[in-house]
């Protein structure tokens, strides 16, 4: 099972947080692909987890990894753009799909060919399970790109 995990900081109250210190760690379950489509969100450190409610550790917890996007960016291009066409996963940084052998590439296996396949298309079905998923977490980056000429020192 795939869990959304956001920090937010406590309400302040004279007994529980007098200080407004306070905060914690907030666990979402994702419980379908549809559900599972998510970004980055620096402004509640946010991170993924991915659990096996089958296995507990020496403190009794369910096993997890710990997804963690680091640094990354959004696709700056329009939406109607050609590349968000054959590449639609660029939309979010996490997909979690149920786990299919013939879904190997997150834009599908021919992207310059068509634009009716991979992420998107395939987390339309919904069907997501407690077992067997496929995390796809996106790194992207955007680069500014700037002409150098000779007379600038470059």
């Amino acid at each position: 099972m795939a869990c959304l995990v956001d920090q937010a900081t406590d309400l302040v109250h004279p007994d529980t947080n007098k200080w407004g210190t306070a905060f914690r760690a907030y666990t979402t379950p994702l419980r379908s692909e549809l559900a599972a489509q998510r970004s980055i969100c620096p402004e509640t450190s946010r991170y993924w987890k991915v659990i096996n409610p089958n296995v507990t550790n020496r403190a009794g917890a369910a096993t997890a990894y710990k997804l963690l996007a680091g640094h990354t960016a959004f696709y700056h291009g329009a939406p109607s753009s050609a590349v968000l066409k054959r590449a639609g996963f660029l939309k979010n940084h996490l997909w979690v799909t149920k786990y299919s052998p013939r879904e190997k590439y997150p834009a599908g296996d021919f992207p310059n060919q068509n634009t009716d396949e991979g992420l998107p298309v395939w987390t339309r079905r919904n069907a997501y399970g407690s077992s067997n998923v496929l995390c796809d977490v996106v790194l992207t980056l955007t680069p500014v790109l700037r002409v150098y000429s000779s007379w600038q020192g470059y």
